[in-house]
């Protein structure tokens, strides 16, 4: 019988990928670029309304909402970081498969990736944001 933990383990990268594509499939990308996740309820962007720039992260949900709808170069133009959520989220869920399948204790595994993980992240986020992507 397979662990609770594990299950849950094995559930989060499905959840995660769910979670952006539904994102991504009720909001309507925002001509300007950003402001799209004030259609889920969300308060606009704070760095945006108080110092007249955009954060590392402004435009992510407009370019989650072009990437599932498949317009790839508005997504891109957009912010890349957007464009790369979905396809990061199934890479995550077959790996998450294959090590539960091995045997593997995905708990283990996962401590074992985080530290690369967030600093990829990290590099990507602020290499678009010096960028002005």
């Amino acid at each position: 019988m397979v662990p609770i933990r594990q299950r849950i383990l094995l559930a989060l990268p499905f959840a995660m990928a769910a979670a952006f594509a539904l994102v991504g499939g009720l909001t309507t990308p925002d001509p300007r670029g950003y402001g799209t996740h004030e259609q889920l309820g969300l308060a606009p962007c704070g760095l945006r309304e108080t110092l007249g720039f955009p954060c590392p992260t402004c435009g992510v949900t407009t370019s989650l909402s072009h990437s599932v709808r498949g317009e790839v170069a508005a997504a891109w133009g957009t912010q890349p970081l957007g464009l790369l959520l979905l396809p990061a989220a199934l890479a995550l869920c077959v790996a998450a498969v294959r090590r539960h399948r091995r045997g593997e204790d995905l708990l283990a595994a996962a401590a074992g990736v985080r530290p690369r993980v967030w600093g990829v992240v990290a590099a990507v986020v602020v290499t678009c944001w010096l960028l002005g992507m």
